[in-house]
This record gives C-alpha cells, sequence and structure tokens, in this order.
C-alpha cells in the first residue's frame, strides 16, 4: 500500500469490518547498506465499522516507529523545532480524532542524531495532540538498547 491507501476486511458471517488505511511516518528504511530507502515508511489508521448499522464503532492510530522532525539538531535548536505537519495537517484533519493512538516512545538519544528517526517521550505527546487522540499508549521501548537512554526512560518520562 501507499500512503493515503486503504483496504476495508470483513469476516464471513461477521457483523464488523475493518478499514486500514496507510499513513505518512518518518523513519530511513532498510535493513542492510544495499536496500537503505526502497521501500515506505508508514503508520496505520485502523477503523472498525457495524456492518449492520453502518456506523463507526472505533478509530485507532498506529505509529510503530516515526520521528517528528525532518532533520539532525543540537538540543537547543530541538527546543524550538517545527513538527511534521504529516500528524496534525494531514492524519490529525483528515482521520481524527482516534479513540486509542498507539505511539513509539522509545531509542530517541542523543536527540541531535535521532530526532528525524524516531519520537522522544515529548514527541509523542505532540503526536497524540496532533492525530487528536483520546487515549494513547506509548509503544516501541524497553525491548533492547539500540540508543543511550536508559531502558526505563521513556515510559517514566512519559
Amino acid at each position: 500500500m501507499d500512503w493515503w491507501d486503504d483496504r476495508q476486511l470483513t469476516l464471513p458471517n461477521s457483523t464488523r469490518s475493518l478499514k486500514i488505511t496507510c499513513t505518512p511516518c518518518q523513519h530511513f528504511t532498510g535493513r542492510s547498506v544495499t536496500d537503505r530507502f526502497k521501500t515506505l515508511w508508514a503508520s496505520w489508521a485502523v477503523e472498525a465499522f457495524d456492518v449492520v448499522e453502518g456506523s463507526l464503532t472505533c478509530r485507532s492510530k498506529i505509529c510503530p516507529i516515526t520521528a517528528t522532525s525532518e532533520q539532525m539538531h543540537d538540543e537547543e535548536y530541538l527546543q524550538n523545532l517545527e513538527r511534521c505537519p504529516a500528524f496534525e495537517v494531514e492524519i490529525g484533519q483528515k482521520l481524527g480524532p482516534f479513540d486509542l493512538s498507539l505511539i513509539s516512545i522509545g531509542a530517541y538519544t542523543p536527540r541531535w542524531f535521532m530526532s528525524p528517526i524516531h519520537c522522544s517521550p515529548e514527541d509523542a505527546v505532540r503526536v497524540h495532540e496532533d492525530v487528536k487522540s483520546r487515549q494513547s499508549i506509548g509503544m516501541h521501548w524497553g525491548t533492547w538498547v539500540l540508543t543511550t537512554e536508559e531502558v526505563m526512560e521513556p515510559p517514566r518520562l512519559l
């Protein structure tokens, strides 16, 4: 799927269906030096519908691994950094509000290097606000040590 493509899924004999929309996300792609930027990185919006009534029952946003700034910056600049418009202007306005969002909060230090790749807990709060989420859960932390923050720091700061 490309950004903004969607698919409707309905199980046989079910009264519920899911609409899954591929949404923008910011991260590099690739798992080796030979496949960088060969695929699209995405986040997902999942909407549950009651097929019989035709009504929306739940709307969720999944931001697996993302960043909110577009370039590497020093710590002072990060304090006044403009946010990536994909969350507020595109996702929040087109698909929000969301009942629940899953937002990455780990592997974010040092910020001058990781800011274009991963959200800090503070960035995740901004994403929560930008996509107009009623509730959010921090994810993508504590699995293994990728960066310099202490492994339990992300949920503590969040």
